[in-house]
């Protein structure tokens, strides 16, 4: 939408009244004015595209030691005077316009006659989008030698890397956990396949932006104008989530493992990619029908682990994502509407369509693979203590708090509980991957980069993300404070109906101890982890608005 009004006062009224009833659309006017520049005026001037003959200031040689000028019709009556005096030379056939050089000495040929440069105001001044070399404006940041910066920004990526990388160095000569863990990491193909990965794609994206500029987005970190650093932290979204998505499976793997040890357990094994019925019968209401109630935990432990392979539950958070995808995050766009998308070119709309859906779908896939392995495992939290499995007696007689005189099953009750105890405990750290990845997604939406806007479709698709990783791990908290209010009413049945002084201490002494239990799920609240989690996007936004307050 057009502004057309010869006074910038005029053009500032429209814009206020303007804005607020189109909110998405792109304003331009013409007349580069600092009116129109300044701070109290960015919330009607912010992304205003600016159509004009000259900017503030002229080319370095000519413009000297002068600050810039107030307005566009300033800095042509300052060339205009220059011109009078002949203090430039005007040079019709020359690669510069205005050189103190006679035209014989300028080889190039170039048209004097110029289409109007374009702007754009940003947070700090007018951004130059025009990509005019050796002429007599001034040249634009993101340029060098009249063209574009081969790069840009990719120095600053290797000298972090290279931070990141000496500091690892002089952490594992300090620790031998670092050197083998450095060792085993580089063992690792998968290692090699991710690290060639990342370097490839942020490659492409680099020679990309660097062979658009002349005619595309350009590449600014902090002026508002530019969607790249935004492309740049969704496609960091995306590996993180990736690699959120194997430690948190290889964190799980490795617990388990140890839990075998400990307790004598054998892992299962998923006989194929859909166990349907399994899974549906995993549960305290149809698992109990199925096997004793006095069975082993074994049995139990056998079904867990095979639902948690590579298989079962790749299968299973696979679909569940391409179920919420399709049947919720993208009906409801098409309903609402999609956000707008703030690109210049084709090849911005290409790299910001594409890394944008594989940030979306690795993140669903990682809340997914979280509220799947939370579930599970309250299921199974669920189901040992409230079936009173059997533990093997070579367990229960190796801890030296199992005391001989107690009964059989106080002692399984005490297994019971540590065995759960351990398993929340590492399945509750998984809630803090999704929102670390919310966090990233949203700051890369901040209009401190770009005039993003935040839709009631994309809140709902957001609030949606948080509010079922938020639920999980109530649902994850409150099944084992159910549980451990089952196994005290038990507890207390055996306290009434016990007789004797001693036999009633020892039930006494196994209540205390379930009722302070304080690991994994069945710590505080106070402690929880998913405080912590919704900790990080919740002030992280906060952050980000007191940031582009600070920028106004």
């Amino acid at each position: 939408m057009g502004i057309l009004a010869g006074d910038v006062y005029d053009k500032l009224l429209l814009l206020q009244a303007l804005r607020k009833e189109f909110p998405g659309v792109i304003f331009f006017t013409t007349d580069l004015d600092t009116r129109l520049l300044h701070p109290a005026q960015y919330q009607w001037t912010r992304n205003l595209l600016i159509a004009s003959h000259f900017g503030l200031r002229l080319q370095a040689k000519v413009q000297g030691s002068i600050p810039p000028f107030r307005d566009a019709y300033q800095t042509s009556l300052f060339l205009s005077t220059l011109l009078a005096i002949d203090s430039v030379t005007v040079c019709r056939t020359a690669s510069s316009f205005f050189s103190h050089e006679p035209c014989d000495q300028l080889p190039d040929t170039h048209s004097y006659e110029r289409a109007p440069r374009v702007f754009e105001v940003g947070l700090t001044g007018a951004y130059d989008l025009s990509a005019d070399p050796n002429t007599i404006h001034a040249a634009r940041p993101d340029f060098e030698h009249g063209k574009p910066a081969s790069l840009i920004g990719l120095r600053t990526f290797l000298l972090l890397g290279c931070i990141v990388l000496g500091s690892w160095v002089i952490y594992a000569a300090m620790s031998r956990r670092a050197v083998f863990l450095a060792k085993t990491t580089c063992k690792s193909h998968m290692f090699w396949i991710f690290l060639v990965a990342v370097v490839g794609i942020y490659s492409s994206l680099f020679v990309s932006i660097t062979n658009q500029l002349e005619q595309g987005e350009p590449f600014v970190w902090l002026e508002g104008i530019s969607v790249w650093p935004t492309e740049l932290l969704r496609l960091a979204a995306f590996f993180l989530s990736l690699l959120f998505l194997c430690r948190g499976y290889r964190t799980l793997q490795a617990k388990f493992r140890q839990m075998e040890a400990e307790f004598q357990l054998r892992p299962g094994q998923c006989s194929g990619w859909f166990q349907w019925k399994k899974w549906m019968e995993f549960g305290p209401d149809t698992l109990g029908s199925r096997v004793s109630p006095k069975n082993t935990v074994r049995e139990c432990w056998e079904v867990y682990t095979a639902l948690m392979s590579l298989k079962c539950a790749g299968s299973r958070v696979v679909v569940q994502t391409a179920v919420y995808l399709f049947l919720f995050a993208f009906p409801i766009f098409f309903l609402i509407g999609f956000p707008t998308t703030p690109c210049r070119g084709e090849t911005c709309f290409m790299w910001d369509k594409g890394i944008l859906l594989l940030s979306v779908v690795t993140m669903w896939l990682l809340v997914f693979f979280v509220v799947y392995a939370t579930r599970l495992c309250a299921r199974m939290v669920d189901w040992v203590l409230q079936n009173g499995v059997e533990w093997p007696s070579r367990d229960t007689v190796r801890e030296p708090w199992f005391h001989s005189s107690l009964n059989i099953s106080l002692t399984n009750i005490q297994q019971s509980l540590r065995f759960c105890g351990q398993l929340t405990e590492v399945v509750g750290t998984l809630i803090y991957y999704p929102f670390i990845i919310v966090l990233v997604m949203i700051v890369s939406r901040s209009s401190f980069f770009d005039d993003w806007d935040l839709p009631i479709s994309l809140l709902l698709v957001i609030g949606s993300n948080i509010g079922l990783a938020i639920f999980s791990a109530l649902h994850f908290r409150q099944t084992a404070e159910n549980a451990r209010g089952r196994v005290l009413n038990e507890l207390s049945f055996m306290l009434s109906t016990s007789s004797g002084s001693t036999r009633k201490a020892q039930v006494q002494k196994v209540i205390s101890e379930v009722q302070n239990f304080r690991k994994g799920a069945f710590s505080p609240f106070a402690e929880q982890p998913i405080l912590k989690a919704f900790a990080i996007p919740s002030g992280g936004y906060f952050l980000m608005i007191f940031i582009e307050y600070l920028g106004r």
